[in-house]
């Protein structure tokens, strides 16, 4: 389940739609845009190789004291392993798709909403109506 959980925050990442305050960001004129886009991609990264030294720390340890689970009897750097290779696989997912990142061009989340109530919508026009409830 941890596993899961983090390839999926690790796609997130790379289509940039992961949790971030973009609503002032996206209003400002071009240089500033940048520079706040900037300051976000920084503190992530920042972020992301604090918790991945500070799991390093905690999934050698469950290797060296071959730390089990109690019931499965699964080795705890197993999971723990997962936040390692995550916070790790996030951070070079920003650091590789940099360029995105600090231009904001993945958009929005308004817009990628408002783009995706368009789609349903014009879906919706294409069903056909339902049938009448009269018998035959």
């Amino acid at each position: 389940m941890v596993w899961c959980v983090f390839i999926g925050a690790i796609l997130v990442t790379w289509e940039g739609r992961h949790i971030k305050m973009d609503l002032l960001s996206t209003a400002f004129p071009s240089p500033w845009k940048e520079i706040v886009n900037s300051i976000m991609v920084i503190g992530f990264i920042a972020g992301a190789v604090f918790a991945v030294l500070q799991d390093w720390t905690v999934t050698s340890m469950m290797v060296r004291l071959d730390q089990r689970s109690v019931v499965a009897e699964i080795p705890m750097s197993i999971p723990h392993s997962a936040l390692l290779f995550g916070f790790a696989a996030m951070a070079l997912a920003i650091i590789a798709r940099l360029q995105f990142n600090i231009r904001g061009e993945f958009g929005s989340d308004t817009e990628v909403a408002m783009k995706q109530a368009e789609e349903v919508a014009a879906k919706v026009g294409e069903i056909p109506p339902a049938l009448p409830d009269k018998p035959l």
